[in-house]
């Protein structure tokens, strides 16, 4: 599995894990998995119950990144 520390993160649901390496602005949410899968897709395919906490701090800590995923932007 290609996955970064936050798809990893997602994917467990450790939603703690996802706001503090959103905080780093070191995190690239652009790198998708080894399946192209994006932070966004990884939330709601893979995460746990709660995938949808996921996702809302996925739009509140990074709204325009989260947003060009959703437009297909890189």
């Amino acid at each position: 599995d290609k996955a970064t520390p936050i798809l990893k993160a997602i994917e467990k649901g450790h939603l703690g894990v996802v706001k503090r390496l959103l905080q780093d602005k070191r995190t690239d949410i652009r790198i998708p998995d080894g399946d192209k899968n994006n932070i966004l897709h990884r939330a709601v395919l893979k995460a746990p119950v709660g995938g949808e906490d996921i996702i809302e701090v996925l739009l509140k800590e990074r709204p325009e990144e989260t947003a060009s995923l959703v437009n297909g932007q890189k």
